[in-house]
């Protein structure tokens, strides 16, 4: 019964982190589609978002359809 416990305590610890981190995605994609075209509020979404995903090819605006709704 602990085994079972600490099983669905991890899995709702790790489903928590990626709802936390899908939340500070779709924030991210809100300042890049809000912000200016080339201002700098629109390059540090930009540059977190990468920073967060992990790859430096990242086409935002498809990111952002993605994440937007």
């Amino acid at each position: 019964m602990t085994v079972s416990a600490m099983v669905m305590a991890v899995a709702l610890v790790r489903i928590d982190q990626r709802l936390s981190r899908n939340d500070q995605l779709r924030s991210l994609c809100a300042a890049f589609w809000g912000a200016p075209d080339s201002g700098e509020r629109e390059s540090h979404a930009w540059a977190e978002t990468k920073r967060l995903v992990g790859v430096d090819q990242l086409d935002m605006l498809s990111f952002c359809r993605f994440y937007g709704e």
